[in-house]
């Protein structure tokens, strides 16, 4: 019996990993010369992704908001891209789809990219969805369309097997 002992006594100071309650995003902003080439946007596989052609480009600014409750109505009945698109359409139409999450961040070099950090996975109780959008330009180059605003829906699952393969 005392030999079985130590084997429950380290049971006992066992604990459990927290899941995380927060992510970090990193925009990252390129500039094509002539054209988006074909394949964009490209698919976000939850993965690090640092292949995205184009030139990279400081100076962009972007605002991230909160649209967990209209993301979580538009879904309600529908797919995630017709969600997407309905809270998109509705922002671009002056419709208060959600909250500013913190102040516009700019992008910056090398890389251009700006990174997000600790945005929630949940909001009010729902998997937490962020719209992205592009607020401002720098002067140089002249940009003649911002990037199109996206929604970043919790939680996110790569799209990759356990050896990374797509």
């Amino acid at each position: 019996a005392l030999l079985l002992l130590p084997l429950f006594a380290g049971g006992l100071n066992a604990s459990a990993a927290t899941a995380p309650t927060s992510a970090d995003v990193t925009v990252h902003k390129v500039v094509f010369e002539d054209k988006i080439p074909e394949g964009y946007p490209k698919q976000n596989t939850g993965l690090v992704m640092s292949d995205f052609g184009g030139t990279p480009l400081a100076g962009a600014g972007f605002t991230v908001y909160d649209v967990t409750q209209a993301y979580h109505s538009a879904i309600n009945g529908a797919d995630q891209a017709t969600a997407m698109a309905a809270v998109i359409a509705d922002f671009n139409n002056g419709v208060d789809v959600g909250s500013a999450v913190g102040a516009e961040q700019v992008t910056v070099n090398p890389g251009g990219v700006t990174t997000f950090e600790d945005l929630p996975l949940t909001s009010d109780g729902l998997d937490a969805a962020y719209l992205f959008v592009e607020t401002s330009t720098p002067a140089q180059p002249n940009i003649v369309q911002k990037a199109a605003p996206f929604i970043l829906a919790m939680p996110i699952y790569t799209a990759a097997g356990a050896d990374g393969v797509l």
